[in-house]
């Protein structure tokens, strides 16, 4: 199945994963959770520390191995935020 996916800028950077604003469409297994998809882009040691987001909702680090995904969801994969 295809979910869009979305990647922030520095993690963009970091995979080298999508276009210019860090978009691509992946194919991923029938009832994959967003841990495997994390898994699938080579974002397996950041796992814990990403801000993962599916289709506009939080996505803690505890719930990212039983949520599966559907066909066309969105999931948004940020690092984590840094302020001064």
């Amino acid at each position: 199945m295809r979910i869009r996916l979305q990647l922030g800028e520095a993690l963009q950077d970091q995979l080298r994963l999508g276009d210019t604003d860090g978009r691509l469409q992946l194919e991923v297994a029938a009832d994959a959770t967003p841990s495997q998809v994390l898994q699938q882009i080579g974002a397996v040691n950041r796992e814990k520390t990403l801000l993962v987001i599916v289709n506009g909702s939080n996505v803690p680090p505890s719930q990212r191995d039983s949520q599966r995904l559907a066909e066309g969801d969105e999931m948004l994969i940020l690092p984590p935020l840094k302020g001064g």
